[in-house]
């Protein structure tokens, strides 16, 4: 398969950090390059992974880390690269009424307007540079289905699925070596869920059934999505542009 560079957002905590550890100690030979607001401690050094320290919800982080990246991919020749493309925030739940703009506007650009920088940056280093790519977009459920209290998350995970679908069909058409596609991988036990449990109904409708999934151990671990999305990559099963719900592949 030749070496990869896997690059990862969002990888200190959830799904990123364990998609991360994953591959660390899954393949020695793939260089591992991860993006955080907080920098990596000391049991991630390794020699081959990289830490990023960048704010992605600001346009300023997405430009230091293009750089970054441009520079890893310059000076490490790879067979191909993988983009995890993870970072993102709930945001305030309440009532979209109640949701205060700042808070609103950070959730937009976070969810949606770095991940589309990114996953656009990253297909045009590729297609200049002639290296194959992979990209995997962190979505969700919420992407197809609205949830009260969640007008900021739902909307911009919509919107970004669109765009990511409009890229895919762009790379198709000009045959580029570039495979871009989107993955809800259910109720994780992360963070951002103990978040929505520590709602009340009027801010959140549907508490009661998340603190039931949490209580029945009905919650996906993020190391199965991390083995996951492992086992994916190359599959032809994922096709450009689609759109996958981790459930619907276990029956």
């Amino acid at each position: 398969m030749g070496k990869r560079i896997i690059f990862i957002t969002g990888s200190s905590r959830g799904i990123g950090k364990a998609v991360a550890t994953h591959f660390l100690a899954h393949s020695s030979q793939d260089l591992v390059v991860g993006t955080a607001r907080t920098a990596p401690d000391e049991s991630w050094s390794k020699a081959n992974f990289i830490g990023i320290e960048e704010d992605l919800s600001n346009l300023e982080g997405c430009e230091n880390t293009m750089k970054r990246w441009k520079q890893i991919v310059e000076d490490h020749p790879s067979s191909s690269l993988v983009f995890i493309n993870n970072a993102g925030r709930l945001g305030e739940i309440e009532p979209s009424y109640h949701v205060p703009a700042a808070d609103l506007a950070k959730t937009i650009f976070l969810n949606m307007t770095a991940p589309m920088i990114l996953q656009n940056y990253f297909v045009g280093l590729a297609v200049t540079k002639n290296i194959p790519l992979e990209v995997v977009n962190i979505s969700s459920g919420a992407a197809k289905h609205e949830y009260y209290g969640w007008s900021g998350y739902c909307s911009t995970k919509a919107g970004f699925l669109m765009a990511s679908q409009v890229l895919a069909l762009e790379i198709n058409q000009l045959h580029h070596p570039v495979k871009v596609w989107n993955l809800a991988p259910g109720v994780v036990n992360t963070a951002m869920q103990d978040e929505i449990r520590s709602r009340t109904p009027e801010q959140f409708a549907e508490v009661e059934r998340f603190k039931a999934l949490y209580a029945e151990g009905k919650l996906r671990s993020p190391e199965s999505v991390a083995a996951f999305i492992d086992k994916a990559l190359g599959n032809e099963k994922f096709q450009n542009g689609g759109f996958y719900d981790i459930r619907d592949l276990e029956h």
